[in-house]
């Protein structure tokens, strides 16, 4: 009876194995650095928000330079509006970017509190 050998795979094989492994990463790496951009949400810009005030801007007020608030909260009659803004990039969605608008209202639709919370250039990865 003959012995039975295990067979290692050919030295070329090794080389193509490791060259289809080497791209899977490149590309990976590429995509996650470079081009497809996703936005979620309502973008506030910084001069919008600059005509809201507080003790003085009304919910209708609000309404009309911000428009519709991604998330509405009612906690002992005060409504707090929310807008989310999200930019996620790559392809991979690894790296993105977070802003969120807080508006207070007092019971009479009066704007009390307003409150920005950004996160910048966040890695998920």
């Amino acid at each position: 009876m003959t012995p039975v050998r295990l067979c290692r795979p050919a030295r070329g094989m090794i080389v193509v194995i490791r060259t289809l492994w080497f791209c899977f990463f490149l590309i990976v790496f590429a995509g996650t650095n470079s081009g497809c951009t996703r936005q979620e949400g309502t973008a506030v810009s910084s001069s919008s928000l600059t005509q809201v005030h507080e003790g003085v801007s009304t919910m209708a007020d609000v309404r009309h330079w911000l428009g519709k608030p991604d998330e509405v909260r009612t906690l002992l009659g005060n409504q707090t509006w929310i807008y989310r803004h999200t930019v996620r990039k790559g392809w991979f969605s690894l790296r993105m970017k977070e802003r969120e608008v807080r508006i207070l209202f007092s019971h009479a639709g009066i704007v009390r509190k307003i409150t920005v919370h950004e996160t910048q250039d966040s890695q998920l990865f």
